[in-house]
C-alpha cells in the first residue's frame, strides 16, 4: 500500500521548495524498495520537467529522500529470532510431551488399567493435555525473561499473549496425541514428531517468507498452527496489536485445535478397541 499526502501538487508546481511524505507499506521489503525508488524517480523527473517548462535549469539535486521505519525502526532482526524460537520451543513441548507420555503408558502396560477404570477416555487425554498445557505456560512465563534480556519491545497486552499462547498449545498437543494414535512404541513417537515438526516449521513463515513460496505450498500454510501463531507474535510484543486485529489469526488456530483433536481422538479411540 502506498499513500501519498497532501501537498503533492503543490511541491511539485508551486515552485520554491515543497514536502512530499510517501508512506508504504514494507510488509513484503522488495517490493517497498521497488515502489519507493519509482516513486522518488517519478518525483525527481517531473520537478526537472517543471523546471525545465518555466526556462531554468535544475539544481544537481531537486529532491532529497529522508526515510523513516515506522516498524521495527531499529531493523533489528534479533527481535523476530527470539519470537521465532519462542514459538518453535512452544510448538515442540506441545506435540512431543503429549505423544511421549501416552505411548510410554501403552509401552508401561498401564494405559490399559486406566481404561478399564471408570475414568472415560476424553478425561484420560484432557488430564495429559493438562500437565503439559501448564509445563509449557511455565515455560512461556520463563520465556519472557528472554525477551526483556534481548530488549524485545512489549508495547500489547500480556494477557492477549497467554490467550493466544493457550490456543496455539491446545492445536500443538492435538498434533501430539494425533502422533501418539500412529505410533505403537516411543521411538516411533519420537521420529514421527520429528518428521511431522518439519513442515509445521517449514509452513510457519519463521523460516522462508510465506509470500516467497509457490502459490500451492503458500495454501498449505493455511492448516500450520504455527503460522498464525507466529502472526500474533510479533503484533502482540512489536506492534501493540490487540484482539480487534488479532481475532482471525486466533479463531484460526481455535478452529484448526478443535479440528485436530477431533481427529485425534477418534483416531486414538480406534486405536484402543
Amino acid at each position: 500500500m502506498v499513500r501519498i499526502a497532501p501537498g503533492w501538487s503543490r511541491a511539485l508546481h508551486g515552485g520554491g521548495e515543497g514536502a512530499v511524505q510517501l508512506v508504504v507499506d514494507g510488509a513484503n521489503a522488495g517490493t517497498a524498495a521497488a515502489v519507493r525508488g519509482y516513486l522518488l524517480a517519478l518525483i525527481q523527473r517531473q520537478a526537472a520537467d517543471d523546471a525545465a517548462a518555466a526556462g531554468g535549469r535544475p539544481p544537481a539535486a531537486t529532491v532529497t529522500s529522508r526515510t523513516r521505519v515506522w516498524f521495527n525502526s531499529a531493523l533489528r532482526t534479533v527481535d523476530f529470532m527470539v519470537l521465532s524460537m519462542i514459538g518453535l520451543a512452544a510448538l515442540m513441548v506441545g506435540v512431543i510431551h503429549p505423544a511421549a507420555s501416552l505411548v510410554k503408558e501403552r509401552e508401561a502396560g498401564t494405559l490399559e488399567q486406566l481404561l478399564v477404570s471408570p475414568m472415560m477416555r476424553g478425561e484420560l487425554v484432557a488430564a495429559k493435555l493438562a500437565v503439559t498445557l501448564l509445563a509449557s505456560l511455565a515455560g512461556l512465563t520463563l520465556s519472557l525473561g528472554i525477551v526483556w534480556w534481548f530488549g524485545v519491545p512489549m508495547r500489547g497486552s500480556l494477557a492477549l499473549y497467554y490467550f493466544a499462547s493457550v490456543v496455539f498449545l491446545v492445536s500443538s498437543m492435538g498434533l501430539g496425541v494425533l502422533v501418539a494414535s500412529l505410533s505403537k512404541n516411543l521411538q516411533q513417537a519420537l521420529l514421527l514428531a520429528f518428521f511431522g515438526l518439519v513442515p509445521v516449521m517449514f509452513l510457519s513463515g519463521t523460516m522462508v517468507p510465506i509470500e516467497s513460496m509457490p502459490r500451492p505450498v503458500q495454501l498449505a500454510t493455511l492448516v500450520s498452527p504455527l503460522r498464525y501463531y507466529m502472526d500474533a507474535l510479533p503484533g502482540i510484543f512489536l506492534k501493540g496489536s490487540g484482539w480487534r486485529l488479532l481475532w482471525p489469526d486466533l479463531a484460526a488456530m481455535g478452529g484448526l485445535g478443535a479440528a485436530i483433536l477431533a481427529l485425534a481422538r477418534w483416531r486414538l479411540r480406534s486405536r484402543l478397541r
